[in-house]
């Protein structure tokens, strides 16, 4: 759901260039130096008072009022789960900082520890802040007003809503209409959109993580070589390791049926700002669930959603599934690949299609 916003998925030591964020990754003793060097008169960076303030902060004061850790774009309590250092993170939160702390100066990409602890599935840390006397896990993140329980769901991981331990009704909807039961059904990254005109028009967001602010920065060590020039590593994209498709559809079953059973089928043709339902993004993906999409049609409201409910562009779930399959037949006429296709082939395949 987030914007690809150059600048703000950054390499690491521009992300830690606080000193006390840095420190999350080190001592509680390096931690407690700084802390007592405060904010010197030389601008030193070790002030943390964002981080200690009890409230929950939901926007940043006026400019002469910023203090270095108002503007740090990440927190030791992150750093601290980044690096799996449980025993800094507990002496962190021992030490007055905040378990709701977040960097508002990045925006809508703004994360609380828990949200951050769920997406990267340390769920250790998850149990920390959940026993902390003033953890609020019903913060959303900024603009888009992402709760905890959608990154649970984006995962399709049902051990990180066991995790959580939260009605699904806490949930509600992001500021973008979208349901739990959406989320669980949208396409995993913009590669995985079927590239057919009716789907692209309809298609706009994906649940992938991989570009939030804080990614695990600490996989792409930077190292230098003999005459002190910065190595850059290879790129580290956790999205290039292979996937487990077929797991991952069975998956998204069992979150969609946990969401129905839990919500109720009401829930099944609600739409969202653009009036697509789940099933419009069931139909909209490369990798069809058609289980799932026929579980979903036995159903008197999936069936009528099915053939009736017209998104913005004037597009029902069975429109965006003939496309699809229609597409995804000419690509393997075309090149003889089965169901694995690259963006640009199919690209192709349309752009013939329109010729």
């Amino acid at each position: 759901m987030e914007p690809h916003r150059d600048g703000v998925d950054y390499p690491s030591e521009s992300a830690q260039s606080h000193s006390v964020v840095r420190a999350g990754a080190s001592t509680p003793a390096i931690l407690d130096l700084l802390l007592d060097a405060g904010l010197g008169s030389d601008g030193s960076n070790a002030d943390a008072s964002f981080w200690k303030d009890p409230a929950i902060v939901t926007s940043l004061p006026e400019e002469r009022d910023l203090s270095p850790s108002y503007l740090a774009t990440s927190t030791p309590l992150h750093t601290a789960i980044a690096f799996d250092n449980m025993d800094m993170l507990r002496s962190l939160l021992f030490r007055g900082f905040s378990p709701n702390a977040r960097a508002l100066i990045t925006g809508s990409l703004a994360l609380t520890p828990g949200q951050y602890a769920i997406l990267i599935a340390s769920h250790e840390a998850y149990r920390i802040l959940q026993n902390h006397i003033n953890i609020d896990v019903g913060i959303r993140t900024p603009v888009f007003g992402v709760h905890i329980l959608h990154f649970a769901v984006a995962l399709v991981s049902e051990e990180a809503l066991d995790v959580i331990g939260q009605p699904l009704s806490n949930a509600a909807n992001t500021a973008l209409g979208h349901t739990l039961l959406h989320i669980a059904c949208l396409p995993y990254r913009d590669g995985e959109i079927s590239y057919t005109p009716k789907i692209q028009e309809s298609i706009h967001e994906t649940r992938g993580l991989r570009n939030t602010q804080f990614r695990r920065f600490f996989v792409d060590n930077v190292s230098y070589n003999a005459d002190g020039r910065k190595m850059c590593p290879p790129c580290n994209d956790r999205d290039s390791s292979p996937r487990d498709i077929r797991d991952e559809l069975h998956r998204q079953e069992v979150i969609y049926k946990r969401i129905i059973a839990e919500l109720g089928s009401t829930m099944i043709d609600l739409a969202d700002s653009h009036s697509n339902t789940a099933l419009h993004y069931l139909a909209g993906s490369w990798y069809l669930n058609e289980s799932l999409i026929a579980w979903l049609r036995s159903w008197t409201r999936g069936e009528f959603a099915w053939q009736n409910h017209a998104n913005m562009r004037g597009h029902t779930p069975r429109d965006l599934m003939e496309e699809n399959l229609a597409m995804r037949n000419d690509v393997v006429k075309a090149g003889g690949r089965g169901s694995v296709v690259s963006r640009a082939m199919m690209q192709d395949v349309v752009l013939r299609g329109r010729r």
